[in-house]
């Protein structure tokens, strides 16, 4: 029972990260914009497009999609399917998943969509706003994913010591902070 709970759980996350993918490559249609593969970095895989962006807007729409399709997804299983009384294995596990995966991503971590979402809204110009430019946009990131994974990291120390849990945490931290302090890009 417990392997197939844990097989399910592993068939849930790869749907997420499924779903994740084909949210970013439908925002990415949707603004004329054609995905042509995929690369694996530190942080998970990434897809490569035909060509740059138009603009900073239809950077942000495509860095939302794989968010916003995660939780959506997770939403329609929840509102519509588990009280049809479709409540499988399989759905108990995919909801928590799909919703963690599109809310952990919404993080102003590099790597991740939410560091791709806050370049573009820093990079666009606003009514009351001046833009900065990419490049001083991508050191302010840089000093809030490094301060976020600090904050993220002493807290997972905290929690390990207090209460000898949360290791899972802590080496998350540990792997997502050295994908960020040593990126060269």
């Amino acid at each position: 029972m417990n392997d197939r709970f844990s097989l399910l759980s592993l068939l849930a996350l790869v749907c997420g990260i499924a779903i994740h993918g084909l949210g970013h490559m439908l925002a990415a249609r949707a603004v004329g914009v054609r995905m042509v593969g995929l690369r694996q970095t530190q942080t998970g895989l990434r897809l490569i497009a035909n060509t740059t962006f138009p603009s900073y807007d239809a950077e942000l729409y495509c860095a939302l999609g794989g968010p916003v399709a995660n939780v959506a997804a997770a939403l329609l299983c929840r509102l519509i399917l588990l009280p049809l009384g479709i409540a499988t294995e399989f759905l108990i596990s995919f909801i928590p998943l799909s919703l963690f995966l599109g809310l952990l991503n919404l993080l102003p971590l590099q790597g991740f969509d939410g560091a791709r979402i806050l370049f573009c809204l820093l990079c666009t110009r606003h009514r009351y706003l001046a833009s900065l430019d990419p490049f001083t946009a991508q050191r302010v990131i840089r000093v809030i994913s490094c301060s976020l994974l600090v904050f993220l990291w002493l807290l997972s120390v905290y929690v390990l010591l207090r209460r000898g849990s949360a290791l899972s945490l802590y080496v998350f931290c540990l792997q997502l902070f050295r994908s960020v302090a040593f990126d060269s890009s």
